[in-house]
Formats: C-alpha cells, structure tokens, sequence
C-alpha cells in the first residue's frame, strides 16, 4: 500500500532510514549548507542563512507564507503545528542539510524557529567535525 510522501518520510524517520539525495524543491532552499573550500573541508553556512532556510522549511510544513513566520514564531503554539509535522521538519531538514536531526529536541514545548535553526547548525556541526 503506498501513503502519502509525508506519511512516507515520517516512516522512513521512525524506521532511520532515509532517501538518499532527495531535497526539498524550495527555491529558498536551493542552495546547499556547507561551502566546500579549496582544500575540500567543508564549513558551515552563516547563522542567518541556516535561519532563513529553516524558516521557510517551516513555512512549507506549516503551509503559511514566509513572512508569517518569524524567529521567535513557536512550533506548535504559534503556529499550530502537530508532533507528526513537527517530525517532518526534522525530516525534511536532514535531507535539506545533510545532518541527522534529532526531532526529540523540536518536539519540546516552546520550541521557536530560532531554536529549530540552532539544532540544524549543532548537528550539522557534528557531523563535520566527525
């Protein structure tokens, strides 16, 4: 039986597996996290970037404009989000980044977009660093 892709990608999270080289087709989010230099180490982009981008991964989720959608905006107090779209963020933003995202720490009370992006640039910050 085949579901939804959503419900697809939220399986594929319980499960840990993912689709390899699938990424959102925002055109905000086109633009890949980490800069490759010259001597092939890559280097995160810049807390405001990472921010923007998160933010309109949200707004694609919450199925709101952009604009609507702040750094302080709460995930599902603000913006009415449930834990299965809470989970897609968490989906979408490791196929988006590249990093494994821990879902667990979005799916807190309070969580606002700012943090979202905070947890985003940690463990793509890790995963460099491994």
């Amino acid at each position: 039986m085949k579901f939804s892709p959503r419900i697809d990608a939220i399986a594929r999270r319980i499960a840990g597996t993912r689709r390899p080289g699938r990424r959102l087709t925002d055109t905000t989010l086109k633009r890949p996290l980490r800069a490759v230099h010259r001597d092939g180490k890559s280097t995160m982009s810049t807390t405001s970037d990472v921010l923007q981008r998160v933010t309109a991964l949200v707004a694609a989720v919450a199925d709101r404009p952009v604009d609507e959608i702040t750094a302080e905006s709460r995930l599902v107090e603000d913006l009415d989000l449930d834990s299965l779209q809470v989970v897609e963020i968490a989906v979408r933003a490791e196929e988006e980044f590249g990093s494994p995202v821990d879902d667990s720490l979005l799916a807190e009370q309070g969580v606002t977009v700012a943090h979202c992006a905070r947890v985003v640039q940690q463990a793509n910050a890790q995963e460099v660093r491994t």
